[in-house]
């Protein structure tokens, strides 16, 4: 995102690359990769576990997201 105050906007790789050295850019990816690993991780260790923490609808569409959605193997983000 934007360092700017306030700012929403998310900067596009060739704005990042021009502004931070390759080595950050890097870094920036993966984090951003280990974040989204992470955030996968624990969606399944939901589902296998079934923990009664979600509300049944939550508990139904992580059932169908097991099935139905991918993760990049680029950046791990997931993709429906």
């Amino acid at each position: 995102q934007c360092p700017a105050f306030k700012c929403n906007t998310e900067l596009k790789a060739a704005s990042l690359a021009s502004l931070s050295t390759s080595t950050t850019v890097a870094r920036l990816e993966e984090n951003r990769r280990n974040k989204h690993e992470s955030y996968l991780q624990n969606l399944n260790a939901s589902v296998a576990g079934g923990e009664g923490a979600f509300d049944e609808g939550t508990q139904a569409f992580l059932y169908w997201a097991k099935d139905n959605v991918r993760a990049c193997p680029s950046c791990r983000v997931i993709i429906y």
